[in-house]
């Protein structure tokens, strides 16, 4: 029964949601084949199954068919009107499209053909008008089929009006409003509940926003768009951002906006936006406040931690989120700085800052050892450029977790005796991928310990992580569960 639908779910994806009411009654079928309909709830046969075919009642008819013809019933069961079509669609806006001999024109709630079959394609009549084809052009007429829009275009719905493109040229036609964008544009997208972005042949571009008839004309020669949520355009020399109602976020005094090298910057759970003014970076925050004022020449990931480190004439320092200064731009160099150990190093010497001094007298054992990088090792198994960053990685996640499935085995002594545990093993990414240095952490005993080592040192190359644009040694910390129950 699922293909007699099909008609139906087509006109509702393509030309949007049909505006009428539904009945009470539901199309069945009886064991030979024949279709009728019953009481949704109550299940009592209402019109006999007597059809070849049927559909849902809607705005108070269904179509229904008969020795191969399609015509509609009410829901006593009576036919409307005399003719019968080879297809029909539902009822719209008091109007049915009906085709004949492969044309389609349209018929009234009284079964009267109004408009006569003479269109090669037709849409459901939505908002007073509708979409019709002939000579494989779309046009557009109202209910006394009185042309609208010519039969010159390719005609697509959109919810603020009809997309027309005739070659490489679009417009944008609304009924009441007329042309609302001239076709002499491109349209390139829609976005939130009223803005169009378009361009012209010259590569500029300009946002039509419906809901307040607000037009910027084609004079950005520049645009982002992030995740739906703000447009970054670029006027003349600098960027400025803007939200979906064409309101001012940050002005357009810089020179970027957000990171040229992560266009996925900007999400729904983003915090900071990068700026960069007169060469010098820092951040703002969504609602277009300075969170830290463009004062440095680099400034560390914000996501990674509380502490920011930024460069200033080649020496780092540390500020915190609020743009407070932590350790002065005077070191050479600042690593692990998250932890309570900060590495710092100046005139050559390595030493950890700790409340506002440097003690170099005690070298840093883990000198050069990252615990977080800006790119973090990856398991050296999905490198499909084509892949994006997440899925390479939860690609990456996966492998590591089938080849410790494959190696990890439970040893004889630890089955025998019946030891559960987790095994956490330490090891050092370190710039070429290789590991070194794999240590047990943790060791649930019976051997369990000694086998997750094994299983890190038969592991192959990684991709190594990266730091401020250098291949770095990272240290890596794995848990491997070993259970009873996972055995078979």
């Amino acid at each position: 029964m699922a293909r007699h639908y099909l008609i139906i779910f087509f006109i509702l994806f393509k030309f949007g949601i049909l505006i009428g009411q539904t009945s009470n009654l539901e199309p069945f079928i009886n064991p030979k084949g024949k279709m009728g309909f019953k009481d949704k709830e109550t299940k009592q046969i209402i019109i006999p199954p007597k059809y070849q075919s049927a559909q849902i009642f809607f705005s108070g008819f269904a179509p229904v068919r008969r020795k191969n013809h399609w015509f509609f019933i009410n829901e006593k069961g009576d036919k409307l009107g005399k003719h019968q079509f080879d297809k029909i669609q539902h009822f719209n806006e008091g109007l049915a499209a009906v085709c004949v001999n492969n044309l389609w024109g349209y018929i009234d709630t009284l079964g009267q053909i109004v408009i006569k079959p003479k269109y090669q394609k037709v849409a459901p009549f939505q908002k007073g008008y509708a979409i019709v084809s002939k000579e494989g052009k779309d046009g557009v007429i109202n209910p006394n089929d009185s042309l609208l829009i010519p039969f010159q275009y390719v005609i697509s719905p959109k919810p603020m009006g009809l997309l027309l493109t005739k070659g490489t040229q679009q417009g944008l036609w609304n009924k009441s409003k007329g042309m609302i964008i001239p076709l002499d544009h491109q349209i390139l997208n829609f976005y939130g509940d009223g803005n169009i972005l378009y361009s012209k042949k010259n590569q500029s571009y300009g946002i039509y926003y419906s809901k307040i008839e607000k037009d910027t004309g084609p004079i950005f020669n520049t645009f982002e768009i992030f995740n739906n949520q703000f447009y970054t355009l670029k006027k003349g020399k600098f960027y400025g951002l803007y939200d979906l109602n064409l309101k001012e976020i940050l002005p357009p005094i810089y020179e970027r906006i957000g990171d040229p090298f992560d266009p996925n910057q900007l999400r729904k759970r983003f915090t900071f936006i990068r700026i960069k003014k007169e060469g010098l970076l820092g951040f703002a925050d969504e609602k277009g406040k300075i969170i830290i004022s463009p004062l440095y020449d680099y400034v560390e990931n914000l996501n990674h931690s509380s502490r920011i480190v930024v460069n200033k004439g080649n020496k780092f320092g540390i500020i915190d989120r609020e743009g407070d200064l932590i350790i002065p731009a005077e070191f050479e160099d600042i690593r692990n700085y998250y932890s309570e150990q900060i590495q710092v190093k100046k005139e050559g010497k390595w030493g950890f800052y700790h409340k506002g001094k440097v003690n170099f007298d005690i070298q840093p054992d883990t000198l050069g050892i990252y615990e977080l990088a800006e790119k973090m090792p990856r398991f050296k198994d999905c490198t499909n450029p084509k892949y994006p960053k997440k899925d390479l990685e939860k690609c990456a996640n996966i492998a590591l977790v089938k080849f410790i499935q494959k190696e990890a085995q439970y040893t004889p002594l630890a089955k025998e005796v019946g030891i559960e545990g987790n095994a956490v093993v330490s090891f050092i990414i370190d710039q070429t991928g290789e590991i070194r240095n794999p240590k047990i952490e943790r060791d649930p005993g019976a051997g369990l310990g000694q086998m997750a080592l094994n299983v890190i040192q038969r592991m192959p190359k990684w991709i190594p992580g990266e730091h401020r644009g250098q291949k770095v040694n990272v240290r890596k910390h794995l848990i491997i569960r070993f259970r009873l129950k996972d055995l078979n």
